[in-house]
Order: structure tokens, then C-alpha cells, then sequence
């Protein structure tokens, strides 16, 4: 397995666009030994959030995962881990954090990553 930094995203240029198409597509979110099978259900940009020194638009991804009281991933709040699934590599070292299922979402577990 390759796992040079250059084969992986960088954070700092990620923007919306990377994701906008994958809708409910599959991806893993991994930490350490434990990974998760999740969906991507929502790709927002908040521009408001843009400082003045942005060199992107801001934007959150909400991944679902199936519910599932055993897996250890679903009883943190947040944690350090990676997601898996895009055609350049995994995003590496990112901070996710369990959220509420939003109104009009199917029951799940919700996790959102947001790209300040």
C-alpha cells in the first residue's frame, strides 16, 4: 500500500466541489483500527464563514452511518480520523463529530466534518 502525503488530498485546498457530486455515495471514516461505513448526505458551502484571508469557501460534509449500538465510533461525540473513498486518496486528519439526525433525514447515526 502507497501512503505517501503527496497521494492524498491536501486539506488546505479541498473545496466543495470534491464532494457536491457524491451524494449519498459511500465513503469509510477510519480511526485507528475501527472504520465505519457512512454516506454522504449534504454538501454545504458557508461563505459567510470565509475570513478575510479565506483562500476557500468554507463548507460541511453530514455523512449517515447505519445505526448500530455496538460500534465504538457511534458513542464518541468527536474524534480524530480519516475519510476514505475519494478517487485522490483519503482526507487525513480531520476532526468529526456525532451530531443530531436533521429534520427530514432517515434514522442514522450523523456525523459532520466541517472544512473552515
Amino acid at each position: 500500500m502507497h501512503n505517501e502525503k503527496s497521494d492524498n488530498p491536501e486539506i488546505a485546498s479541498m473545496t466543495s466541489d470534491l464532494f457536491a457530486h457524491r451524494l449519498d455515495e459511500e465513503f469509510q471514516i477510519i480511526s485507528g483500527d475501527l472504520s465505519m461505513p457512512v454516506r454522504l448526505v449534504s454538501c454545504t458551502e458557508n461563505p459567510d464563514g470565509a475570513g478575510p484571508d479565506s483562500i476557500r469557501t468554507p463548507f460541511s460534509l453530514l455523512f449517515r452511518a447505519e445505526e448500530d449500538n455496538s460500534h465504538p465510533m457511534q458513542h464518541a461525540q468527536s474524534f480524530d480520523c480519516s475519510v476514505a473513498g475519494l478517487e485522490a486518496g483519503p482526507v487525513e486528519s480531520v476532526h468529526i463529530s456525532r451530531t443530531l439526525r436533521p429534520p427530514r433525514q432517515q434514522a442514522g447515526a450523523y456525523f459532520q466534518l466541517s472544512f473552515n
